[in-house]
Parts: structure tokens; C-alpha cells; sequence
């Protein structure tokens, strides 16, 4: 299913480390509504402005999933009570953090998390638990 210009929701169902858990990941509508959320407000605005292409490396997870690669059992990820969240890389990843940062009234997110030495971003739906909420993580 194509999402924007340059988006697809298989993107968002993938795992470089345990690709072999991705069959198990399910949308319902409403996933696929917070999965636009992020393309069109955040993603395909980045790409096009940008004209960098960026890599989705965690979408939605399936318990599995998540529990594979040691995600908090309430994880964004999950998208669960209203939550959907997405990793990414990018070239320039520490320059697009900043934008994003930067830009806060331009970009409704719940959680911005940059992770400097695995070079990607967390970003995630405003929720009740998170709202306009950036950091770095250093690990």
C-alpha cells in the first residue's frame, strides 16, 4: 500500500536483527491512520525537503518483536492506547535531529529521540504520555 510519493506501509513492518519475526506484525485501520500520521507530517515532508532518502528501521513490532530486541514493554512501537513511534537514518541524521527539534511548532511529535552512536532517530505520535518530548540518548 502506497502511503506518500516516496512511503509504503511494508516499510513500516520490517527488522534488520529478526527479520524472521516481521510476518507476525498485523495493521488494523487505525494503525495504518497513525503510520500516515507519520509519513505525511513527517517523513515525506523530511524526504522532500531534504531530497535525502530516509530508511525506516522500526515500525510497528509485534510483541515478539519487541520482545526480541529488549524494547519496553510499553513501547510506542507497539501502538498501543493511541501510540505509534518510528526509527529512521538518514545522512545527516545529528542536522535532521535538529531540525526536527528546532521546528517544534511545525512538527506535532510525541517523542524525538536521537541515538548518536547507532546513528538513528526515534519519533512518535503526540500522545497523553508524550508530548513534544527531546532528548539524546548517548548508548
Amino acid at each position: 500500500m502506497k502511503l506518500s510519493e516516496n512511503f509504503s506501509l511494508h516499510e513500516f513492518k520490517v527488522s534488520a536483527d529478526y527479520p524472521e519475526l516481521v510476518h507476525a506484525i498485523e495493521f488494523s485501520p487505525l494503525d495504518i491512520v497513525k503510520i500516515q500520521y507519520l509519513v505525511h507530517v513527517f517523513f515525506q515532508p523530511l524526504r522532500t525537503g531534504l531530497k535525502n532518502p530516509l530508511k525506516i528501521l522500526s515500525g510497528k513490532r509485534s510483541r515478539g518483536l519487541n520482545t526480541a530486541i529488549g524494547g519496553s514493554v510499553r513501547s510506542d512501537h507497539m501502538f498501543t492506547k493511541g501510540s505509534a513511534a518510528a526509527d529512521f537514518t538518514c545522512k545527516g541524521i545529528e542536522s535532521v535531529f535538529n531540525l526536527l527539534k528546532q521546528a517544534e511548532n511545525d512538527y506535532v511529535y510525541g517523542q524525538l529521540i536521537y541515538y548518536p552512536k547507532k546513528k538513528f532517530i526515534h519519533i512518535s505520535v503526540p500522545t497523553v504520555k508524550h508530548v513534544g518530548e527531546h532528548f539524546v540518548i548517548d548508548k
